[in-house]
């Protein structure tokens, strides 16, 4: 695995997780917090090996 390779998956993971919480529109601390509780099951095993194929980590 390559650093570089890992910070692709890395990158692609946030970018979906920064969607997620914009979606949400968590306005305050409480509400920001049950969006991160949320947000944990918002990426799937799928998403995670898709990525790091994605950027030829399993190829």
């Amino acid at each position: 695995m390559t650093v570089q390779g890992a910070e692709c998956g890395i990158e692609l993971c946030w970018s979906k997780l920064k969607q997620f919480l914009r979606s949400c529109e968590a306005r305050t601390l409480e509400s920001l917090d049950q969006a991160m509780a949320l947000a944990v099951n918002y990426i799937t095993e799928d998403d995670a090996f898709a990525w790091f194929n994605h950027c030829g980590l399993f190829t």
